[in-house]
């Protein structure tokens, strides 16, 4: 399982960008976003071990966490089902004269 949750968002996080984003820009706007990735490994790391000096155990952790996943995913989801209208539009914006497809 921690295999499978390291390795997906080297695969899936290039695959959504392109997906939300579109190729407009893709690799300017890829590159910060994988760079989020290793910013989140820094920040989070301490928090899961002061989790613990807090409370003594991983459970609020583990349900801090499990409520980030669902909200994640629940943005993640909207996200995925709003970009083609926002592409759109951002595109009719940045070449008013030329007709979208």
């Amino acid at each position: 399982m921690f295999a499978l949750g390291s390795s997906l968002p080297l695969v899936l996080v290039p695959i959504l960008v392109m997906v939300l984003f579109g190729p407009r820009d893709y690799a300017a706007i890829l590159g910060p976003v994988m760079a989020a990735g290793p910013v989140g490994i820094a920040i989070g790391t301490p928090l899961w071990g002061l989790a613990v000096d807090v409370t003594g155990s991983y459970d609020a952790g583990l349900w801090v966490a499990s409520g980030a996943t669902v909200a994640a995913a629940v943005l993640l989801v909207w996200a995925l089902r709003t970009a083609p209208a926002f592409r759109e539009r951002v595109a009719r914006e940045l070449d008013p004269g030329e007709p979208t497809a």
